[in-house]
């Protein structure tokens, strides 16, 4: 999904709120995301540019 959105683990991680290491180790395998963080990442999947709107005002 990374990917396909044309960011680097860094820009991802920095535009939805998660940490580097968090990123990392998803996509290495280290660790499985948790309930909540697959809603999330499935909710990034459907629409970023929503997650990003959100985020945005909440800051």
């Amino acid at each position: 999904m990374r990917k396909a959105l044309r960011l680097t683990q860094h820009e991802f991680a920095t535009t939805f709120q998660l940490s580097l290491a968090t990123v990392r180790d998803w996509e290495q395998g280290r660790y499985q995301p948790d309930q909540a963080a697959r809603t999330l990442l499935c909710v990034i999947a459907r629409d970023p540019k929503a997650v990003k709107r959100a985020r945005d005002v909440l800051i």
